[in-house]
């Protein structure tokens, strides 16, 4: 996607150097400044990037990887309600499922190149498409369902009382899914604060467990 629109930021806070100078000022495409507005993009990110800026090279913005300061971390713990999955990224397993039913996954977390990118898919109770997000891209979506990344949260929601999906992310590596409420291949999957919920021909519920290893939380 072409970023014809940058804006001029500064890189430390103009209200703790209270100065404009050159060094401290950088451009960014309107997606990469919301994101450090909200705090998923870091200084040390940007100064990194300065040096060799990728619309330069490339002609176009780039796709924002998932919360910088989890660079470098290969460890990671999935929180599912009181559930928990611990997960070790490497080379040749850069990719956790959440979620996978019948071989496909609907909820996953990849690590490219030390940033982590997400991929949902969301279908209605009639098995029909409504959201997909691959890569960070949305990259389907009905009008009634909406995207975005609301500080260290990814959030899909019909409206404000009728939120889908919560995960967020934080710095020591840990990712909680807040909440999910998910339908495939005539499954339900639930999870709230306290449990987790899988109705399908039985219903499965689980609690307070902790899995180690694996590519795959919940497999049904």
């Amino acid at each position: 996607m072409q970023s014809p629109l940058y804006h001029y930021e500064h890189i430390d806070e103009f209200s703790k150097v209270n100065e404009h100078n050159e060094d401290n000022i950088t451009l960014l495409c309107g997606t990469h400044h919301d994101s450090k507005t909200r705090g998923r993009l870091t200084k040390e990110k940007i100064i990194e990037k300065n040096n060799k800026p990728y619309n330069i090279t490339n002609g176009h913005t780039s796709k924002e990887g998932i919360f910088t300061f989890l660079k470098n971390i290969n460890k990671a713990q999935i929180c599912v309600a009181t559930n928990k999955f611990n997960f070790t990224f490497s080379k040749d397993s850069n990719t956790f499922h959440f979620i996978e039913v019948s071989g496909t996954p609907l909820l996953s977390v990849k690590k490219i190149e030390n940033e982590y990118f997400m991929n949902v898919l969301l279908c209605d109770k009639n098995n029909n498409l409504v959201l997909e997000i691959k890569e960070n891209e949305l990259i389907h979506s009905i009008d009634i369902y909406d995207a975005k990344y609301e500080g260290s949260h990814l959030i899909v929601k019909k409206d404000k009382n009728n939120i889908l999906i919560d995960i967020e992310f934080k710095a020591d590596g840990i990712i909680n899914v807040n909440k999910a409420h998910m339908f495939y291949g005539g499954r339900e999957i639930y999870a709230d604060g306290k449990n987790l919920l899988v109705n399908s021909t039985s219903i499965l519920l689980m609690s307070c467990c902790e899995f180690n290893g694996g590519r795959c939380a919940i497999g049904i």
